[in-house]
């Protein structure tokens, strides 16, 4: 069984193998992209996961008050991320470059680069899950330093920009994914792509793509 929750603007809550992992799950909005809603953020203090992963310390990927605050109430959850994301969520242990399991459920960071010249120098890691189904959890990540990866997957998460541009598409062609689920969207009333009708969507074609909206549980 494999199935995510959108929590937050690049991420949420992934249940396999009967584990739950938070990915990037709990953040503050920047510009068009949504904050955590009070409410999800209430509802995640009441769910402890049994890990969670933070692919970098961008506010709009991690709300540092939140995210201790939640890690203070579910007590003992080991979380993954760079240094950065150490440094933000001290005094929580952060493990850094190291991987993890969640029972049969096998986390490893993949060092990663961001999207976007002007951000290169961002620390980043990328998660790839492996259970019962492969999943590929990007961040922000930049799509074309993934050119040749071979590995199959089961589900890739990842930015718009991915569905949006011909070269992000073009690499998720060559991952190859089952599925596709498009994360870190602008909101509704901001869509230059047109992605969330689909209709900048319709010229993609031989890979389900999925936009959860906050909140929304979907199932693989």
């Amino acid at each position: 069984m494999c199935k995510f929750t959108r929590t937050a603007n690049a991420g949420g809550l992934l249940e396999l193998d009967g584990r739950s992992i938070l990915l990037d799950g709990i953040c503050d909005g920047a510009g068009p992209y949504l904050p955590t809603p009070p409410g999800m953020l209430d509802a995640l203090l009441e769910r402890k996961p049994d890990l969670m992963v933070v692919t970098h310390a961008h506010p709009d990927h991690l709300a540092p008050d939140a995210a201790v605050e939640c890690l203070f109430a579910w007590g003992g959850i080991p979380v993954l991320g760079t240094r950065d994301v150490a440094r933000i969520l001290s005094p929580w242990p952060v493990a850094v470059g190291e991987a993890a399991a969640a029972g049969p459920v096998g986390v490893a960071p993949i060092p990663s680069r961001h999207i976007g010249a002007a951000r290169r120098e961002v620390e980043h890691v990328s998660f790839l899950l492996k259970g019962s189904r492969r999943c590929f959890f990007l961040g922000d990540a930049a799509p074309l330093q993934w050119k040749g990866w071979t590995e199959p997957l089961d589900v890739l998460f990842a930015p718009f920009a991915y569905a949006a541009t011909n070269a992000g598409w073009r690499v998720v062609e060559e991952l190859s994914p089952q599925r596709l689920v498009l994360l870190h969207m602008p909101a509704r009333d901001y869509d230059p792509e047109r992605l969330w009708n689909m209709e900048g969507l319709s010229h993609r074609r031989g890979i389900p793509v999925t936009i959860p909206e906050m909140g929304e549980t979907v199932d693989f």
